[in-house]
């Protein structure tokens, strides 16, 4: 799990936007977790436009952090978030 915490302190660093679409502007932020979080419980919580449910959005967060589905996630690291900036005239 110290390859999660150095790896979203990284990706912290660099918050460059990465893709765009009709909802925006896909970015990312580093979220801290903690005690009793879950990859779920962290989507729901950041959960919004652009994403088609909170399970893809969780798919996508395991993704990006590299987090199987059964890793359990230690409390006062961070992981990288996705979210969509929305785009001009939204």
């Amino acid at each position: 799990m110290a390859f999660i915490s150095f790896f979203s302190i990284r990706a912290f660093a660099n918050t460059n936007t990465t893709s765009s679409d009709s909802f925006g502007t896909k970015q990312y932020k580093s979220v801290m977790i903690y005690c009793k979080d879950t990859v779920e419980s962290i989507a729901e919580g950041n959960y919004g436009f652009g994403f088609t449910s909170v399970d893809k959005m969780a798919d996508e967060i395991r993704s990006i952090n590299h987090i199987a589905p059964d890793d359990e996630l230690i409390p006062g690291n961070y992981i990288v978030v996705p979210y969509f900036k929305a785009a001009s005239g939204f």
